[in-house]
């Protein structure tokens, strides 16, 4: 989340709000340790983008989102 919020920056991207939902599954372990087996990110991004812009705005958020991996 905080390297979108990085990237975003970066990017010049006017953002309103980013909420990120995860659910996952962990492997617990005999000796009580844990470990994510799979993690499944469903992140909202909300930006703000004037009239026209809205294709230009759109590649900048994919752009950022790519820096997530």
């Amino acid at each position: 989340m905080l390297m979108f919020i990085w990237a975003a920056e970066r990017f010049k991207l006017n953002l309103v709000s980013f909420e990120c939902h995860t659910e996952g599954t962990k492997l617990i372990a005999l000796d009580r340790t844990e470990t994510f087996t799979r993690l499944r990110f469903r992140p909202v991004i909300r930006v703000q983008c004037g009239r026209g812009e809205k294709d230009a705005v759109e590649a900048r958020v994919r752009r950022a989102l790519v820096i997530l991996g």
